[in-house]
């Protein structure tokens, strides 16, 4: 049951990192005149750049679940020099709320 409930839970998170990178992160490094080189996780409870929280991964919020990951974006700038910030996925049951970035100057 645990190892079902685990691949489940894997899986999901693939779908919403695959979506945010297609419709948001990707955008956002194109528009700074980058290419994408690779989005990695930061970890369960790394905020990466973003300033430190308490650990409270599921918020509720208007009767729904709110649940915040992080990950590294890595992106070559036209100087192929790689940068790296930290984009905030805000997801409430499992739709895409918000994403922001940090960290990148």
């Amino acid at each position: 049951m645990f190892a079902i409930f685990f691949v489940v839970n894997y899986l999901i998170h693939r779908a919403i990192l695959q979506s945010a990178t297609e419709k948001h992160i990707k955008p956002f490094v194109n528009s700074k005149g980058m290419n994408l080189s690779r989005v990695v996780s930061a970890g369960l409870i790394n905020t990466g750049d973003f300033p430190k929280r308490e650990f409270n991964a599921f918020v509720p919020k208007f009767g729904g679940i709110t649940l915040e990951t992080y990950v590294y974006v890595y992106a070559a700038t036209p100087e192929k020099r790689e940068v790296r910030f930290t984009a905030k996925i805000v997801t409430v049951f499992l739709i895409i709320k918000k994403v922001e970035f940090k960290g990148l100057e």
